[in-house]
């Protein structure tokens, strides 16, 4: 059973996707939608999805990024300890729906020259552009 909590929580990140379902719901079921050509319709639909698919993905993300848990002995490659938080570090992603915000925790120390790390970036296999694999695989086959 899913508590009250983690209803909430999801109804809050999928608020976007939510309301931009119900932009395109309402204007598909309008007067005005039905005097339109398809082609009409067809543009209206595949520039509204998009952005409805957007705003899920990026609902998404959000979840995870509130659900992601803190860790603890963060080690890089160079053997560096990581022993500070960084808590809503940010980086954009260009996705083929648009551009999304991916929120995470980073890892960090004081010492000069050692770089943050963002453990969930390795979960989610992200590049380290800011380019999907799925923009990227569309970029291969034109």
């Amino acid at each position: 059973m899913v508590s009250s909590t983690a209803d909430s929580l999801e109804q809050d990140v999928l608020r976007s996707a939510n309301e931009q379902y119900a932009v395109l719901q309402n204007y598909l079921m309008s007067i005005e939608s039905q005097s339109l050509e398809h082609g009409d319709i067809e543009s209206y639909v595949q520039h509204e999805g998009t952005e409805l698919l957007r705003r899920l993905f990026q609902a998404h993300l959000d979840l995870r990024g509130v659900m992601e848990e803190r860790q603890r002995d963060v080690i890089g490659s160079d053997e560096e300890t990581r022993p500070h938080l960084r808590q809503r570090c940010q980086r954009q992603i260009e996705s083929l729906f648009g551009e999304v915000v991916v929120t995470r925790l980073g890892y960090s120390t004081k010492t000069p020259g050692v770089n943050t790390l963002y453990p969930s970036d390795g979960t989610m296999n992200l590049s380290l552009d800011k380019y999907s694999d799925g923009l990227r695989r569309r970029a291969l086959s034109v």
